[in-house]
C-alpha cells in the first residue's frame, strides 16, 4: 500500500488503528512540520487507548499550529479520559488565548465545567459563546438547565425559549415546563408538557408532571385522565403503586 495521507485515513476509518498508527508515523517522519498529520496520528492513539502518546501527538500539532482550535478540543477530551479536568480546563483555556474568537473552545470548556459542577464558571463561558453565536441554540438550552439547577428562572425560561427556536424537542419542552412552574406560572408549563407530548408521545414524565399541575389547579377531570396514561407507561411497582393510589383517590371524589 502506498503511503499518503488518504491511505492512512482509510486504515483510520476501516478501525484499523494498529495499521494506521505505523502509517501515520511514516508520514511524520517524512513531513516532521505537518501539524495535521500528529492531529490525525494522536486521534489515532487515542482509539487505541494509549493516551500518553496520544497526548504528545496532540501536543505537536498544537506546537505546529496554535491556531486549530480542533485540536485543543481532541486533547481536553484526552486529559478528561484521563482523568485530569485540570490539565483538560487549561488546554482549552490556552485554546482561548490563541484563538479568542473561536466559539467552539468557549463551549467546549463550558461542558468540562458543567462536568465538574461548576455551574457559575459555565455560565460564564456559555455568555461568552452567545456574545459571539447568539443564535448557538445548544449553548441556549445548556445554559438553561444551568440557571435552572440555580433556581434563576426568569433567566432560565429566556434561553429555553431561544432554543427552542431552534431546537423543537420533547426533552426542551418539558424542561422550559419546570422553569415556568418554578416561576408559578403554571398555565405555560401545562402549555410546554403538552408540547413535549405532541412532538413524543412516549415522553412519560410529562404524562405525570401533567397530572400534577392539573391536580394543583383543581382540575381532577384532566388529573385523572393524564395519570391513567402515565399508567401505561412500564413503571416502577412503587411508583405504579402510588400512580393507582392517586387514581383510586380522585375516582372517589
Amino acid at each position: 500500500m502506498t503511503n499518503t495521507p488518504d491511505n492512512a485515513l482509510s486504515l483510520f476509518n476501516e478501525g484499523n488503528y494498529e495499521q494506521a498508527v505505523i502509517e501515520f508515523n511514516k508520514l511524520v517522519e517524512k513531513d516532521p512540520q505537518n501539524a495535521n498529520l500528529y492531529n490525525n496520528l494522536g486521534a489515532t492513539y487515542y482509539k487505541l487507548g494509549k493516551y500518553k502518546e496520544s497526548i504528545e501527538s496532540y501536543s505537536k500539532s498544537i506546537h505546529l499550529n496554535p491556531l486549530e482550535p480542533d485540536v485543543y478540543q481532541n486533547l481536553a477530551e484526552v486529559y478528561i479520559v484521563s482523568d485530569d479536568v485540570f490539565a483538560a480546563i487549561n488546554i482549552l483555556q490556552l485554546g482561548i488565548t490563541k484563538n479568542p474568537g473561536s466559539p467552539k473552545l468557549h463551549y467546549h470548556l463550558a461542558r468540562v465545567y458543567i462536568d465538574d459542577v461548576q455551574y457559575d464558571i459555565a455560565a460564564d463561558e456559555l455568555e461568552k459563546v452567545l456574545d459571539i453565536e447568539p443564535d448557538n441554540y445548544p449553548a441556549h438550552y445548556d445554559l438553561a438547565r444551568i440557571y435552572t439547577d440555580m433556581g434563576v428562572y426568569d433567566s432560565a425560561v429566556a434561553h429555553y425559549e431561544e432554543a427552542l427556536d431552534g431546537i423543537n424537542n420533547a426533552e426542551i419542552h418539558y424542561y422550559t415546563a419546570m422553569a415556568y412552574e418554578g416561576l408559578d406560572n403554571i398555565d405555560k408549563a401545562i402549555f410546554h408538557l403538552i408540547s413535549a407530548i405532541s412532538i413524543n408521545p412516549s415522553y412519560s414524565f410529562a404524562y405525570k408532571k401533567l397530572g400534577l399541575l392539573y391536580l394543583s389547579k383543581g382540575e381532577q377531570d384532566e388529573a385523572l385522565d393524564y395519570f391513567k396514561q402515565y399508567l401505561n407507561f412500564s413503571l416502577e411497582e412503587d411508583e405504579k403503586a402510588q400512580i393507582e393510589s392517586v387514581i383510586s383517590r380522585l375516582k372517589k371524589r
